[in-house]
């Protein structure tokens, strides 16, 4: 219920997310009633009601009192589930509002996430589902809570740059962490769950990215950017990183012969012409152990392929021959030679400071 009698052009201006000038226009041309009161304009409520097609016994938003104005459909579904509820709709000048939950919300579910394990919410509207109703085994229903649907067809050779969903943060501050997106996956079952998916379908011949970061490090000094940072923070955890190959079934619909699910490359490091130096191409920290760095299991014609780059490593670092017997060679500075050797025991060696040594005549 509306806490006026009236409301001013510049408040429905707010409330409507557009120009005062726009909702000026709709009361000049007659599409929506408004009073003058000693000179200033006001809004009846009950004519606010009726432009936006709203009835007294059922407060429902029509789609075509929304497309006068052009919102977006993520201002349409908030204003419109605001009214539905009978909230006040908030004026957008910097007031705070307490929260606004839905009526399918059960926090007496003994399922119920416990509220004290997340941050205090203060956003304008929190939505919140709880479900326990199985899917039908033969049917895979999902459960969402918003769904936001962007079809961008337009003539070929046209320029276009649809965003379907875009969020800003512009944060300046010292202590505390800021974050863009959070998601959080608590995964209690035996079904497979994912902080995030991505589906990417690629009919054109342009790039197609599963994800894509951009860093700028727009700091001279010792800022430290990171594209990418994956930890595990309890007990140990399985694979850090994994490029799979998951091919369609047979049976699937979008199956054609051949698909095999192969990649080209798994990993690469990419740079531009004239740039795109890395100093390092991928590197295991110093405080990082195990029993191998780098596992190749897999078939390959070519295990490590250097092209024109050269191996490097410390001396008493052995190259591993056989990895059954141990047999091996090693570099010793403190012989000033190089060491064959089976387990670990010197079988042979060859002295830095000869020259010109025939070593098939040995």
């Amino acid at each position: 219920m509306w806490i006026k009698k009236v409301i001013t052009v510049n408040e429905a201006a707010r409330i409507m997310r557009v120009k005062a000038e726009d909702i000026q226009t709709e009361i000049d041309t007659g599409r929506l009633h408004a009073i003058k009161i000693a000179g200033k304009t006001r809004i009846p409520r009950q004519s606010w009601q009726q432009y936006l097609g709203i009835s007294e016994n059922r407060q429902q938003v029509s789609r075509s009192a929304w497309a006068k104005l052009g919102l977006a459909f993520v201002l349409l579904s908030g204003v419109a589930f605001a009214m539905e509820h009978n909230f006040n709709l908030p004026v957008w000048n910097g007031v705070e509002i307490p929260p606004q939950e839905v009526e399918f919300t059960d926090p007496t579910a003994a399922t119920a996430s416990d509220p004290a394990l997340y941050p205090p919410i203060n956003a304008p509207l929190d939505y919140r589902r709880y479900n326990d109703t199985p899917s039908p085994l033969e049917i895979s229903n999902t459960h969402m809570l918003m769904s936001l649907q962007q079809q961008n067809n337009v003539p070929p050779g046209s320029r276009s740059s649809p965003w379907t969903l875009f969020v800003n943060l512009d944060t300046n501050h010292d202590v505390g962490d800021g974050v863009v997106s959070h998601l959080r996956l608590k995964n209690r079952g035996k079904g497979w769950s994912t902080g995030g998916h991505i589906d990417g379908f690629a009919f054109g011949t342009g790039t197609t990215l599963g994800y894509n970061v951009e860093m700028l490090d727009m700091n001279e000094g010792d800022a430290y950017v990171i594209g990418v940072n994956i930890q595990n923070k309890a007990w140990q955890g399985d694979i850090g990183m994994q490029i799979h190959t998951g091919p369609l079934a047979k049976s699937h619909p979008l199956f054609v012969e051949g698909m095999d699910g192969s990649w080209n490359t798994g990993i690469k490091l990419a740079g531009h012409k004239g740039g795109g130096i890395i100093n390092t191409g991928i590197e295991l920290g110093p405080r990082t152990s195990g029993k191998r760095g780098i596992w190749m299991r897999g078939d390959y014609d070519i295990g490590l392929d250097l092209g024109p780059n050269n191996i490097r490593m410390q001396a008493g670092s052995q190259i591993q021959l056989d990895g059954n017997r141990g047999i091996g060679m090693r570099f010793s500075p403190r012989r000033n030679r190089i060491e064959f050797l089976e387990k670990g025991r010197v079988i042979a060696f060859l002295n830095i400071s000869e020259r010109n040594v025939d070593l098939g005549s040995l």
